[in-house]
Order: C-alpha cells, then structure tokens, then sequence
C-alpha cells in the first residue's frame, strides 16, 4: 500500500489483525507534511474550512491544474515522471492537484489514528515498510515512530529516494521489488 493507501493499509492490519499474513507499506501517509505549517495549525485550518460546503474546497489555494517538473515532482525517474506527466496533460481527470479541506481534516485524524501505540500493538503480521529519504508529502520520523512501536515491521530507507517509489527506474526499481519479492517468500 502506498501513501494514503499505506495509511488505510496500516489500519486494516490493526483492524482486522488475521486478515493478511504479511504487509508491504510504500512511503506510507503515517504523518502529513505541511512544509513549514505546524501540524496543529493545518488541522484547525482544516477543521474551519471544512464546515458545510466548503470543506469541498482546495485546502490550499488552487485555481488550476499546475505545471510540474521533475525536479519538484515525488518520482525517482524523468523518463517516467514524463509519461505520467503527458498522460495528465492529455486526460482532466487525472489533474488532481489538491486536497479538499475536509480530506486534510480527515487525513490528519487518520494519521494519528493509525499512529497511535494502542492502535500499533494490535499488529500481528509481518510489515515491510518502505521510507523514501526524500519525501516531501510524508513525514519519515512519523514511519520511524511507527516502525519502533510495531515489533513485527521491519523500516526499509532508500537514500535519495522521493515519494514515488514505483516511479523508478533500472537497480533501483529491481531492488525494491526483489526485497518486496523475498518478504513474501520468507517464511
């Protein structure tokens, strides 16, 4: 599970502990970044602007799909981020750019959920915790904290690494599947 898909992964697995018998979490949202915005600060925010049919609003200011560059993308590789940025360009219903203010709300009170030690000890599987060192929209200390509460995980760092795990290329991308590969055939 990746990002917000690694925030609602984690819960499953605290949730419903024999669901699964192992986990991979790739760059997992355990802790949102908002740059220099103290987490508190964003979540009031949030909370205000969300009420009623605002919370249907960007939570940061956004009139437009905006343009990207690789060098202040989350993928690990230009080719990629290229033809993922093409196909964008090419289709309006991948130009996602922001989150509503009910989402940060609701992402901010997931966070902590997930991260909460009584929450983390209900883990019984295997975990396998993938942190890019580069992430600009997850916070690692956040996957750290997480990763030494949960005996069962096992944290991952790929230095230099950003967000997008899956937008690699080459040793990169065929290391980070091959361990994914191994942890499933380890007994």
């Amino acid at each position: 599970c990746h990002s917000m898909g690694g925030c609602i992964g984690a819960r499953t697995i605290e949730t419903y502990p024999a669901l699964f018998q192992k986990a991979v979490l790739s760059s997992p949202m355990l802790g949102l970044s908002f740059g220099k915005i103290p987490l508190p600060v964003a979540y009031a925010f949030a909370s205000l602007k969300g009420i009623g049919e605002k919370g249907k609003e960007p939570l940061s200011p956004v009139t437009a799909f905006p343009v990207e560059t690789y060098e202040e993308s989350a993928a690990n590789s230009e080719p990629r981020f290229r033809w993922y940025y093409e196909e964008k360009l090419a289709d309006p219903k991948l130009q996602t750019c922001a989150g509503s203010a009910r989402w940060g709300k609701e992402a901010i009170a997931a966070c902590r959920r997930v991260s909460s030690p009584k929450e983390i000890a209900r883990i019984r599987i295997p975990v396998l915790l993938f942190q890019a060192e580069k992430d600009a929209y997850v916070k690692n200390d956040a996957q750290d904290a997480f990763a030494a509460k949960a005996p069962t995980c096992e944290l991952v760092k790929l230095p230099g690494m950003r967000h997008e795990l899956y937008f690699n290329e080459g040793e990169g991308l065929r290391a980070y599947w091959e361990r994914i590969f191994a942890f499933y055939e380890e007994k």
